[in-house]
C-alpha cells in the first residue's frame, strides 16, 4: 500500500491519514487534528494520564471540534464523559454543576485582555483561547498528557 505521511516527535510517530494525525501509544490509537510541530508548547505543569483513568471526567466546551478531540482520545482511560457546568457559572438547566475537586475540562474562548493557555487549577483543566485556537490547544494539552510533550 502507499505509504502515509509521518513525522517522528520526541521518539513517537504521527502517520497522517484522512486529514487527520494519528499516533499509536501502548498499542492504543490516538486521533488529532494538529501534529505536535503544529501546536505551541505548554508550559504550565498538568497531572498526568493516571490522574484520570477510571474517573469520571467533566467537560465545558465552546468548541465543538476541541471537545471532540478531548472526548475521543481520552473516552478509553475514563470512566465517563459527561457535560458539566462549573459552579459559579451561569449553567444551562439540567446541567450538573461541578467543581474543580472532579476532573474537569473546561474550554472557554478568551475574552478581551485574558491570556491564551491551559492552566492546571486543582482537578481543574483550563483551556483558553481565539475560537480558532482552541482546538491546537486541546491538541497540545493531550500531548502533554499523553507524554509526548515533555
Amino acid at each position: 500500500g502507499e505509504k502515509l505521511p509521518t513525522i517522528k516527535y520526541n521518539g513517537f510517530e504521527f502517520k497522517e491519514q484522512n486529514g487527520f494525525w494519528i499516533l499509536n501509544k501502548d498499542s492504543t490509537n490516538f486521533i488529532f487534528r494538529k501534529n505536535p510541530n503544529q501546536v505551541a508548547k505548554i508550559n504550565s505543569i498538568i497531572f498526568p494520564l493516571d490522574n484520570y483513568l477510571d474517573k469520571t471526567l467533566y467537560i465545558y466546551s465552546e468548541s465543538v471540534e476541541a471537545e471532540s478531540e478531548i472526548r475521543t482520545n481520552l473516552i478509553q482511560f475514563v470512566d465517563g464523559i459527561k457535560n458539566a457546568c462549573l459552579q459559579g457559572e451561569v449553567c444551562e438547566e439540567g446541567i450538573p454543576i461541578k467543581t474543580c475537586s472532579d476532573n474537569f475540562i473546561i474550554i472557554k474562548e478568551k475574552i478581551e485582555g485574558e491570556s491564551t493557555g491551559i492552566i492546571q487549577e486543582n482537578n481543574c483543566i483550563f483551556i483558553r483561547g481565539g475560537k480558532t485556537e482552541l482546538t491546537e490547544l486541546s491538541d497540545g494539552f493531550l500531548f502533554k498528557l499523553l507524554g509526548v510533550e515533555s
